[in-house]
């Protein structure tokens, strides 16, 4: 969330506004308190830890520092006041991580070189069913995701209609999903396409579909055709299929 100032930007800009940005209040609450108000309350953090705070702080800068129509950046405050544990320094006065991070980019500069933020969604390989399958009856599927920043959901769609999702608030790293599809029985006879949609934490999307068909393709040809072709078909227990 913290890269929104760049949507901040396009949307100024695409008003004819070039002004620069100030940002005068940048900072990451030290605590393990839980949101008490808003629509996570009660189920995120309502802040993060000390070394968090002092990556945090390296990786915004890193980021600012790539965008110069961010003239001023302000971390408020230098010092933790009463319920305001955003400082490099607490109420006590001994420094957090984030006061040496803070002092090492004033002295050296931004010595970060990796990417600001991650926009690729999460990878997803399709065991079954395999692409242009046929079957009669309940259909089985199995599908891996993962994603470095955790996989938030797995939605499945047939034809763009939902079956179901998988996942929730946990964000792991991987996520195995797997189902027996009664409702497969039920739609048309005939080809139709299972899309798998996944999301990670940041909400980054993949997207996978695999065409399938309801009834049996190949029962009009002939034994030997069928010989033949099953010669000729190398089988795999599973396929991996590429994102677009």
């Amino acid at each position: 969330s913290f890269l929104a100032y760049r949507e901040v930007r396009a949307t100024m800009l695409a008003h004819g506004d070039d002004k620069p940005i100030w940002m005068t209040e940048l900072s990451w609450l030290t605590t393990r308190a839980v949101c008490a108000a808003g629509v996570w309350a009660g189920q995120k953090p309502e802040g993060v830890s000390d070394s968090q705070q002092a990556t945090f702080l390296r990786q915004a800068y890193h980021c600012l520092a790539q965008d110069p129509y961010v003239q001023v950046a302000l971390w408020f405050p230098v010092q933790d006041e009463g319920g305001v544990l955003s400082g490099l320094v607490r109420a006590s006065g001994s420094h957090k991580p984030s006061f040496a991070a803070m002092r090492s980019y004033m002295r050296k500069g931004d010595k970060l070189r990796e990417p600001c933020g991650s926009f690729t969604g999460p990878s997803i390989r399709v065991a079954t069913p395999g692409a242009r399958q046929g079957y009669e009856g309940p259909l089985p599927i199995h599908v891996h995701v993962a994603s470095s920043q955790g996989v938030w959901r797995l939605t499945l769609l047939i034809d763009g209609r939902l079956i179901r999702h998988f996942g929730g608030h946990t964000y792991p790293r991987s996520l195995d999903a797997a189902m027996t599809w009664f409702g497969a029985r039920r739609i048309s006879r005939g080809a139709h396409k299972l899309t798998f949609l996944a999301y990670d934490r940041e909400h980054n999307r993949s997207k996978v579909s695999v065409a399938i068909y309801h009834g049996r393709r190949h029962a009009r040809r002939s034994h030997r055709t069928a010989v033949a072709h099953h010669a000729d078909v190398k089988h795999s227990p599973g396929a991996m299929y590429h994102l677009y």
